[in-house]
C-alpha cells in the first residue's frame, strides 16, 4: 500500500501473488535448513540491471528493446502501454556482488558470534522509477521519440489486472548498515549514460571511423585536444529499404574522456553503407 515502504528486514511478509509467495517459501527453506550452522543468509534485492549477455536477462535491460520496438509503432496503431504506477528501485548487479562478498566475509570472520547476527538482510538502491520513466530515460539516451509510441499505464491493481502486484517494494538496507556493510550504490541514470546499451561496442583510435573510405567522423578529430579519448559506438539500428538504395545504419556515438569520466553525445547522424572501423 502507498506510504508503507520502505520495509525493514523484519517486517511481516505478505506476498500479493504466487511469485512472491514462492520467494518467501524459498527463504524459509534456506533458513530452516541452515539453522544449525548459521551459514544460511537471505539477501533480498529489488529488480536488477547491469551488463548482460542478452537484454531479456534483466527486466530493466529489456526495456531498451521495448523502446527500439516502439519506433515501429505507426500513428494509426495503438501505443505500447507501459506501467507508470508501481515504484521500482533498480539496483546494479555489480553493487549486489560487492555486498554479497562483504556479507560472506563478515559472517565467516564472526565465527560463533554469527549465531547472534541477523539472517535476513536487504539491499536496495534509493533510485526510484516506474517502468515508463525508465523507458523515458532510455529514449533520451538513445535519442529516440516515444511520446506518440509508448503511453503511461496507470491501471495499477485494478479489477481487470490478472496478477496483483505491490505498489512500492522499497527495501530498507538498515540491517546491512548496522553490520557496517557499505550500502552505497551506483546512480541508475549515470550508469546507463556511461555504459549505454552494448548491442554493439567498438573501440577505435582517436582518428575516428570512415564508411567505405568516404565518410569520416570529424567530431573525434575536433576533440583530440582532450586526452585520453575512447570512442565507442553504442546504439545501432539498421534497416534495408530497396527504394532508397543500400544499407542505412543509424548510429549514436559517445565520446568518453577517461581522465574526468565525462561523456558527450554527438548529434544523431545517418551513415550510408556499412561502417568500416579503422
Amino acid at each position: 500500500m502507498p506510504g508503507e515502504a520502505p520495509y525493514e528486514a523484519d517486517a511481516f511478509p505478505s506476498p500479493p501473488n504466487l511469485y512472491g509467495q514462492t520467494k518467501l517459501d524459498g527463504e524459509r527453506v534456506v533458513l530452516d535448513t541452515t539453522k544449525s550452522t548459521g551459514l544460511g543468509i537471505v539477501l533480498r534485492v529489488p529488480v536488477l540491471y547491469g551488463k548482460a549477455e542478452e537484454p531479456k536477462e534483466s527486466a530493466i535491460n529489456v526495456l531498451m528493446d521495448v523502446v527500439w520496438k516502439a519506433q515501429e509503432v505507426k500513428a494509426e496503431n495503438a501505443k505500447i502501454s507501459m506501467d507508470h504506477w508501481a515504484q521500482r528501485y533498480p539496483t546494479n548487479t555489480e553493487d549486489v556482488g560487492r555486498v554479497c562478498k562483504d556479507v560472506a566475509t563478515k559472517y565467516l570472520e564472526a565465527g560463533d558470534a554469527r549465531s547472534e547476527m541477523p539472517r535476513t538482510l536487504q539491499f536496495s538502491s534509493e533510485d526510484r522509477y516506474t517502468k515508463y520513466e525508465i523507458c523515458e530515460l532510455f529514449a533520451e539516451i538513445m535519442g529516440l521519440p516515444i511520446e506518440d509510441k509508448i503511453e503511461a499505464g496507470r491501471q495499477g491493481n485494478g479489477p481487470k489486472v490478472s496478477v496483483q502486484r505491490p505498489y512500492d517494494t522499497h527495501l530498507s538496507s538498515q540491517t546491512l548498515k548496522d553490520l557496517g556493510i557499505n550500502v552505497q550504490t551506483q546512480s541508475f541514470k549515470a550508469w546507463w549514460y556511461a555504459h549505454g546499451y552494448d548491442r554493439s561496442v567498438f573501440h577505435v583510435p582517436a582518428d575516428g571511423i570512415s564508411g567505405n573510405g568516404r565518410y569520416g567522423l570529424s567530431e573525434s578529430k575536433q576533440c583530440r585536444g582532450l586526452r585520453p579519448i575512447r570512442l565507442q559506438i553504442r546504439f545501432v539500428k539498421a534497416c534495408l529499404d530497396d527504394s532508397q538504395g543500400p544499407f542505412y545504419t543509424k548510429i549514436v556515438l559517445h565520446l568518453y574522456y577517461r581522465d574526468i569520466g565525462a561523456a558527450v553525445q554527438t548529434n544523431h547522424t545517418w551513415y550510408r553503407d556499412s561502417i568500416i572501423l579503422c
